[in-house]
């Protein structure tokens, strides 16, 4: 006790010292030993205000480094997110944008560094442990990965994210039966998932299902508005079709997906084919045409209408029953 009190700089209270312990002299010590405890951590004589100025000056880093992220300022962010880990180094929320801003920069292992500290400071929070085991995945290294799968499963079996995860190390593995099982069992979770169900759609036609793969996108697509419909599943549709011998009705699920405001290349690229499989070459070249418009900066579309004049385009897009594009 009195190396304490010599440490913390205070003196107790004269009765602490001298009298016999009870339930109410205990309560003394604790009150005492915790306020001399945040003086000793604020640093000041004040322990209440000192700790909510750290904190406001913590939330003033944070607000400024998530601006400096939004606004692409990658390397400020950085410095600012560091700064209020640096003050708040429990916080596992504080660390979890710091690795964001890692990422952009393409400093994985910071990221991957951070979000483990995050998972430690959590109590291994299934959703760290899932961010942790993407990013191994997306760098090609399976093990850690399936790893990290495995303990966020451990930590936390309704978590649909965890299960994606599971699937995605067994896809990487070839497994592709058992990959569909997680995938389902993430839907089961999350029965709102579009993406969930597009991957389970690519997941039964890879398995030479694709009338069941095309059920599951249509389904998945009846229960959204047209504006809202995703792409990917449009193309997916298309791409089934296309396999099923239903190339007419390909072109018009296609053009659903090319009058989108935010439509890709691979749209009009689809769609072009879909329509010289049916030997609607000039129809064709009207959408390489409105592609070529839209994106200006892109080749492929001019490749493609000099190969409508020698009739290998042709060619390609009726050689298309294994469900695969030509790009």
């Amino acid at each position: 006790m009195f190396a304490l009190n010599v440490q913390l700089g205070i003196r107790l209270p004269i009765d602490l010292l001298k009298t016999k312990p009870t339930p109410a002299i205990f309560q003394k010590w604790f009150l005492v030993l915790f306020l001399a405890s945040m003086v000793v951590q604020c640093g000041c004589r004040c322990p209440w205000s000192c700790c909510n100025a750290n904190l406001a000056e913590s939330s003033r880093w944070l607000q400024g480094g998530l601006q400096a992220h939004h606004n692409g300022q990658h390397v400020r962010a950085e410095r600012l997110l560091s700064q209020a880990v640096d003050s708040r180094p429990n916080d596992p929320i504080l660390r979890e944008h710091l690795a964001q801003t890692y990422l952009h920069q393409g400093k994985t292992t910071e990221a991957i560094s951070e979000l483990m500290q995050a998972a430690e400071i959590s109590g291994h929070d299934a959703s760290f442990l899932v961010k942790i085991g993407n990013l191994y995945l997306a760098n090609g290294q399976q093990i850690p990965a399936q790893q990290y799968a495995t303990k966020a499963l451990k930590s936390d079996r309704q978590l649909p994210e965890a299960w994606v995860l599971n699937a995605e190390t067994k896809i990487a593995k070839g497994q592709l039966t058992d990959a569909l099982s997680d995938y389902q069992r993430a839907l089961s979770l999350r029965n709102d998932a579009p993406e969930i169900q597009i991957r389970i759609a690519e997941l039964q036609q890879l398995l030479g299902r694709p009338l069941r793969a095309l059920s599951t996108v249509e389904q998945m697509l009846s229960g959204i508005p047209q504006p809202s419909q995703p792409e990917a599943a449009l193309l997916l549709s298309g791409k089934l079709l296309i396999q099923l011998k239903q190339p007419a009705q390909a072109v018009e699920k296609l053009k659903i997906a090319t009058n989108r405001d935010d439509a890709s290349t691979d749209s009009h690229i689809q769609l072009a084919q879909a329509q010289l499989s049916m030997g609607r070459t000039e129809d064709a070249r009207t959408t390489l045409l409105a592609a070529q418009q839209k994106f200006p900066g892109v080749s492929i579309f001019q490749t493609k209408l000099n190969e409508l004049g020698t009739g290998q385009e042709r060619i390609a897009a009726v050689d298309l029953p294994t469900g695969e594009f030509v790009r």
